[in-house]
């Protein structure tokens, strides 16, 4: 008697269910969306200046977005800040919120990548796993902060591509949007280039073979990087002046930047909690994708985008450690990586979801399934009993309200930027020069930062 089996994501259609499924990842992001508008300052905050720069120099402004800064080319996300400044004349709680979609969208592409080969029931266990973390508040007071967005964008533009080698049928169509995805990604941030060489694994994995493809994405990926590699030899950055940092700095570094999104301490003093969670969270990955490759149907392709995910998360981790380890491992526990470093338990937690509940083959037996079904679940538990004592430690107390009230400090102190003391300015940029000389230029304009709240 043939064993009836529960139809997979690639062979159900897309039904009411899946819509409920995926709006019930962004449950979260109206909770983010009023913390948002509670606490967010209508002010520019140190990199912000730098539009302002933008929006006053002369020939095609848009342009001025493509330099480096540092290491990173962060054209898109400098010009979509540009191009929100026009419209709403500087309105820079527009661009805290600009990051709200991009988390919306790199959560759906990911539910869109786990639902291609998981059936209902593996879709909806997801579910609690993706909001959680695309929408931590281990993130804040980032999510007020007005200068993310690279990170994000740089996320979901890997997304994207690894979803269109993955799922789309293979041809020039998944090839195109993977290189889309691979442009967005390595222009918003420096982990962004990390993209195209990733992809580049992926597409031989998923089984393109002709040359021609690989010869496409060659062209493409030398276009976008071999400019970034002349201009990042051409500018001076803090990190080119940094000491070297040695390899086994790199790898507790990485361990840290993986270790953080389930942290409660992000100091110096939380930095052996971190290290330790990284480990574990490494072991936990190689339990789980090999429980995944070994026994469950299709295991390679089903574990896949997950190991890919975690590659990236690992190379952008080792690579921010290259440059910024020798001056203090404990700096791989800045929120700001947060967002990035999640991805890698996203990954943990989908092949935790495959183990238990994907089908699995003849080879697993008796025990071997007893183990295939208690150490996901192990793992599972650990993650959430830690995520939620992360997430109550980054807004309890005062931590919630302080960065907005700094912010506030800062707003003030502009309305009268002329005569305010250089202490007062230096909340909003290191070099309070650069906010007087910038102010001479648009105060004229009577930007909306300036304005009185409500008026």
């Amino acid at each position: 008697m043939t064993e009836r089996r529960e139809p997979i994501g690639n062979e159900r259609p897309w039904s009411r269910r899946d819509w409920w499924a995926l709006l019930l990842c962004m449950v979260p992001g109206f909770g983010i969306g009023w913390l948002m508008a509670r606490y967010a300052v209508n002010v520019p905050y140190w990199d912000n200046w730098n539009i302002l720069i933008y929006s006053e120099a002369e020939g095609v402004r848009v342009l001025h977005c493509w330099g480096l800064v540092n290491e990173h080319r962060v054209f898109i996300p400098q010009a979509v800040r540009l191009l929100l400044g026009w419209a709403s004349n500087f309105n820079v709680l527009l661009w805290v919120g600009a990051k709200l979609p991009a988390v919306v969208g790199l959560t759906a592409v990911e539910y869109l990548i786990f639902r291609h080969r998981a059936s209902r029931i593996e879709a909806w266990a997801m579910v609690p796993w993706l909001s959680a973390f695309n929408f931590s508040l281990v993130y804040w007071p980032l999510w007020i902060d007005p200068r993310p967005l690279g990170s994000h964008l740089a996320l979901l533009g890997f997304l994207v591509g690894l979803w269109a080698l993955t799922v789309l049928p293979r041809g020039w169509k998944a090839v195109a949007l993977a290189a889309a995805g691979a442009v967005l990604s390595s222009l918003s941030f420096f982990s962004g280039n990390m993209t195209w060489i990733i992809l580049a694994g992926v597409l031989w994995l998923v089984g393109y073979r002709q040359r021609r493809f690989y010869l496409a994405w060659g062209i493409g990926a030398l276009a976008v990087l071999v400019p970034y590699a002349v201009d990042l030899v051409k500018i001076d950055s803090p990190l080119k002046t940094a000491p070297t940092a040695a390899f086994g700095e790199i790898v507790r570094y990485l361990l840290v930047f993986i270790g953080s999104p389930l942290t409660a301490t992000h100091n110096a003093r939380g930095e052996g909690v971190a290290t330790w969670l990284g480990l574990l969270g490494l072991l936990a990955a190689v339990v789980t994708v090999a429980l995944v490759i070994r026994y469950i149907d299709d295991g390679l392709q089903r574990s896949l985008p997950w190991v890919s995910l975690m590659v990236w998360v690992g190379l952008a981790g080792a690579a921010a450690g290259a440059g910024r380890a020798s001056i203090g491992v404990h700096q791989a526990l800045a929120r700001r990586y947060v967002n990035t470093s999640s991805g890698f338990w996203i990954a943990v937690v989908a092949l935790c979801v495959v183990a238990l509940w994907g089908n699995r083959t003849s080879l697993c037996g008796r025990w071997t399934g007893r183990a295939a079904t208690v150490l996901p679940v192990l793992i599972m538990v650990s993650i959430a009993v830690l995520a939620v004592r992360a997430n109550v430690a980054a807004v309890t107390g005062p931590r919630l309200t302080r960065f907005s009230e700094k912010l506030e400090r800062g707003r003030q102190c502009l309305q009268e930027y002329e005569t305010a003391e250089d202490q007062c300015l230096i909340v909003l940029h290191p070099k309070p020069e650069v906010v007087r000389t910038v102010m001479d230029w648009v105060a004229p304009s009577q930007p909306s930062f300036l304005r009185e709240p409500g008026g």
